[in-house]
């Protein structure tokens, strides 16, 4: 006597194609480009996917740092972009990167000590990011009692800095326009200001 066989239906070979065939579906889509519309004024936790990518990014990096670049600071702020403050042995800049593509970025010829003052204002740029929207980055190094640093923007809109490692940044939306910036310690004293009334204080 034969053993029965268990031959596949008709049913079966069509659900295994279908499962087959969506495969596609559930493959990881690249990112939208970001709009810029979910923009948190207040920073969000940093995101290592764009770590990874400052590290390899072109517009975060100079000729001079053949060796890599160090991350000193990560300011995200919508679930695809942040600005970096960077560093090499001769290099320091900043600059913005986006999962979905486009960014910028810019840098001095040589690295900064740390800050002598409150904070100091080292990078301040603006350029297309994500789907193309103008965005702007201000940052720099600041003292080690600094806890916050609050930028305001002339339209009336208050952006909290990232502050760590020696350093501060913040980037919005929209161009490169700063009425007052403000640091202050832990117990929210004031530390610094720096507006139009403090010299020479936007790139020093």
């Amino acid at each position: 006597m034969r053993a029965a066989v268990n031959r596949p239906t008709l049913a079966s070979l069509v659900g295994v194609a279908v499962l087959v065939s969506g495969c596609g579906v559930l493959r990881p889509q690249p990112p939208a480009d970001d709009t810029l519309a979910a923009w948190s004024s207040v920073p969000l936790a940093p995101d290592a996917r764009l770590a990874t990518k400052a590290l390899t990014f072109d517009s975060c990096h100079a000729g001079a740092d053949a060796g890599g670049i160090r991350i000193l600071l990560q300011d995200r702020r919508t679930a695809s972009t942040a600005a970096f403050l960077v560093d090499a042995p001769a290099f320091s800049g900043s600059c913005m990167v986006s999962l979905s593509g486009n960014g910028g970025g810019s840098g001095r010829s040589a690295a900064l000590d740390p800050a002598t003052s409150a904070i100091v204002v080292d990078e301040g740029s603006s350029g297309g990011v994500g789907a193309g929207n103008n965005a702007s980055l201000v940052g720099g190094r600041a003292a080690a009692n600094v806890a916050t640093v609050h930028v305001d923007l002339p339209s009336g809109q208050g952006v909290e800095a990232s502050v760590g490692n020696g350093h501060w940044l913040a980037w919005w939306p929209g161009d490169l326009n700063v009425v007052r910036i403000v640091a202050r310690d832990a117990s929210g004293t004031v530390l610094a200001t720096l507006d139009d009334a403090t010299p020479g204080w936007k790139l020093k």
